[in-house]
């Protein structure tokens, strides 16, 4: 779904807040193992570590769990309010209100979290796998940042995303840039390659 506001109308939602949201898609379930949240934790408890996340500034959400309402502490001091699944305009207008996603998928899916997140305007940390590489992640958005599947990566991703999220002008322009996919082209093009894989 694309972004329904003006540029003005979104920097000035942005620009004078005193701390920014992060949001990620959390999901502690045991049978969502593969949207990663382990990974998350690690790496979001390794930029606190190294005071690059900072709790007066930054506060995070998570989203998109079936069965947990829970706060989970991240380092000391520092937690996470994961929210269950919710109304998908309460989920909107959370994201309309956020500054950085993260979205992390492991299996051969193409996911949809991380591209309504960058649609939205945040800048998004993907993970990149054999068939979703970096490339072809950031030509369907240049609000994804992908990033290796590793906590060797993840964490300086993160703090990438955290950076862009001050750039409005670019973080608007990335999600204007969405609105001009031709979903009827893109559709042909799927049912060619169904028929001639």
């Amino acid at each position: 779904k694309p972004l329904a506001e003006s540029k003005a109308e979104f920097i000035a939602r942005h620009a004078n807040k005193r701390r920014r949201t992060m949001v990620i898609y959390a999901r502690p379930e045991a049978h969502a193992a593969r949207n990663e949240f382990a990974i998350i934790m690690l790496s979001l408890r390794q930029l606190i570590e190294d005071g690059e996340l900072d709790r007066d500034q930054w506060r995070i959400l998570g989203v998109g769990s079936l069965h947990y309402c829970e706060t989970y502490e991240i380092a000391p001091g520092f937690s996470i309010d994961v929210r269950p699944k919710m109304p998908i305009d309460d989920y909107e207008n959370l994201l309309k209100e956020s500054d950085v996603g993260i979205s992390l998928i492991s299996t051969p899916h193409p996911g949809i979290i991380h591209f309504q997140m960058a649609s939205f305007g945040l800048p998004t940390v993907t993970n990149t796998t054999t068939i979703r590489t970096a490339e072809s992640l950031r030509a369907l958005s240049a609000n994804i940042v992908p990033s290796a599947l590793s906590f060797a990566e993840m964490p300086g991703r993160i703090r990438q995303a955290m950076h862009h999220s001050a750039d409005f002008e670019a973080r608007y322009a990335n999600a204007l840039a969405l609105r001009t996919v031709d979903y009827d082209q893109e559709i042909a093009r799927v049912a060619a390659f169904l028929a001639n894989p």
